[in-house]
């Protein structure tokens, strides 16, 4: 979790792919990871890594208006069934540039 709050990424950064794998993350990480404020496209992959549907909702509240793309690998993670189409309503409702998300789960 320590790791990801301290991840600093330039602002310029516009497209990011972010391999979180295994890594760990809990709530605590994920709520402390800070995105640049202009990215237009963010594939994350949190795989394995012990996060809820409810931090992961936390997390997309977080997310720039600016986001135009948003792919999140959350298999083997703690979102429970039924979670793609949760997430998919509040990007829907935060995202709404976001044509087509991706929700692996």
């Amino acid at each position: 979790d320590r790791g990801a709050k301290a991840l600093s990424l330039p602002d310029s950064v516009q497209k990011l792919r972010l391999d979180l794998a295994r890594c760990a993350i809990g709530p605590e990480g994920l709520r402390g990871l800070r995105l640049p404020p202009r990215i237009v496209s963010l594939c994350l992959d949190l795989t394995m890594c012990s996060v809820s549907l409810e931090n992961v909702k936390a997390f997309l509240a977080t997310l720039p208006k600016t986001l135009q793309a948003l792919e999140l690998d959350l298999t083997g993670c703690k979102v429970g069934a039924g979670a793609s189409a949760a997430l998919h309503e509040v990007v829907s409702k935060r995202l709404p540039s976001v044509a087509n998300p991706v929700f692996r789960c």
